[in-house]
């Protein structure tokens, strides 16, 4: 009977689908920056250039003591969340744009056009697998020398 039948005429819209891969990188966001500000507080770190230049010798004193691959894990987390912090705090108006597999989570300081894609997990995991030649300070300045630049720029 027509009692139950739908007309033709209206259509109707399903709910958009959720998409997880973007609720997972939002959550990642948020743990990266309570870990950070966490490792930011232990260690009584500000958010500039020698702030992050004491990250760097943190995290290499950690590695000396020749960490397990979880406690890495963590500490990759850990720098990487008071990295961009600390971008977030020096550079506002950065936003974070998903990343690739390697890089889950990327920033962008400036704007699309004269911009900088700044990709802070793959720099950690460099610094960590590579050692002192992956200098965290260098790549922090890195940000200001191509923001002056026409261009969209990358630094990992």
């Amino acid at each position: 009977m027509g009692l139950f039948r739908r007309s033709r005429d209206k259509k109707t819209e399903a709910p958009a689908p959720a998409r997880p891969e973007q609720d997972d990188v939002q959550d990642l966001i948020g743990t990266l920056l309570e870990e950070g500000a966490r490792f930011a507080t232990e260690h009584r770190l500000g958010t500039g250039s020698e702030d992050v230049a004491r990250a760097d010798s943190i995290l290499q004193e950690a590695l000396d003591a020749n960490p397990s691959d979880e406690e890495k894990t963590r500490l990759h987390r850990r720098v990487t969340g008071y990295l961009y912090g600390s971008v977030l705090q020096n550079f506002p108006g950065s936003t974070f744009v998903t990343g690739a597999p390697d890089n889950p989570v990327a920033m962008l300081v400036g704007d699309q056009e004269n911009g900088v894609q700044v990709l802070g997990w793959s720099k950690v995991q460099g610094r960590i697998d590579n050692g002192p030649e992956d200098h965290l300070q260098f790549f922090y300045d890195g940000i200001a020398r191509y923001l002056d630049q026409p261009g969209m720029q990358t630094l990992m």
